[in-house]
């Protein structure tokens, strides 16, 4: 399963990472001034991560959340969600930041993309946000919001916020693409 493959190459990375010292992140984390001569940081940064906390966290809601999607719109659709949902948070990063200094890394946009396209694809689905169980789309309006006033109040330090709010709408996009795929076979998309 590609999720699987997705989870062991980003903790290589980090691996890798931790050893060189960080220079694999000073490398191939996308800083948004810098974005014109290094276009192929809005990609390659989604496999980076700041810290054992930042990595473990969006694994494990890969992890939680990857294989059920997987299972229900194909291989070649949820590598094409995840890397668009990834670049959509990214590009949000970029367009609130003004184009600023500030590199960022991390899988965060591409997770709220799963989250976000699980969302439009079956809303009744429970999670969990804290302890609290509910709906996944109504866990998908709690995010929206938290991540909007976080973002503008920059109430977490070091924190991307907004990469996690265009992320969710790039997923709740491609939800919207899939579910009318969905409609149109008459069923759930596999790979062929």
């Amino acid at each position: 399963m590609v999720v699987f493959q997705i989870i062991a190459f980003t903790v290589a990375v980090f691996i890798a990472n931790v050893i060189s010292g960080g220079l694999i992140n000073n490398y191939f984390a996308l800083t948004p001034s810098t974005f014109l001569t290094q276009p192929w940081t809005i990609v390659t940064s989604i496999f980076l991560h700041g810290n054992l906390m930042h990595i473990f966290f969006n694994m494990f809601g890969l992890f939680m959340f990857g294989p059920y999607l997987q299972a229900k719109i194909g291989t070649k659709n949820f590598l094409y969600l995840y890397f668009a949902s990834g670049i959509v948070g990214n590009m949000g990063y970029m367009i609130t930041s003004g184009f600023g200094s500030v590199p960022v890394v991390g899988a965060s946009g591409a997770i709220f993309g799963v989250l976000g396209t699980l969302a439009i694809l079956q809303p009744n689905l429970m999670i969990f946000v804290g302890f609290i169980p509910m709906p996944i789309w109504m866990a998908s309006i709690f995010w929206l919001i938290t991540e909007t006033v976080y973002g503008f109040g920059q109430l977490q330090a070091g924190v991307a916020n907004f990469a996690h709010v265009f992320g969710l709408f790039g997923g709740l996009l491609f939800g919207g693409i899939f579910k009318k795929q969905i409609i149109a076979k008459g069923g759930w998309l596999h790979d062929e």
